[in-house]
């Protein structure tokens, strides 16, 4: 329970211009590298790599439309390779 409740304001804070390091802490992480390992083992992908893919999102809506974030639940789990499609 703690960890979704880490990992899903991870997500709203990885639409931020906040560096990966800053998320980490807010979410309550000592370190970066624990962040990123934990990240990757629930959501499948690196928090650089789900940055990315919100700013893809974000250039295809538009700048008129709020910022997209994905929630952790719309992906597969540790075995994901991609994400689903948002």
């Amino acid at each position: 329970m703690l960890l979704k409740t880490r990992l899903d304001a991870a997500s709203r804070l990885l639409a931020s211009d906040d560096s990966i390091t800053g998320v980490a802490t807010q979410c309550g992480y000592n370190d970066h590298s624990a962040f990123t390992r934990q990240f990757k083992a629930t959501v499948g992908i690196t928090p650089s790599q789900y940055r990315a893919l919100l700013r893809t999102a974000e250039r295809r809506q538009g700048p008129r439309r709020p910022r997209a974030t994905v929630p952790i639940s719309s992906f597969r789990g540790a075995n994901a390779r991609k994400p689903q499609a948002f």
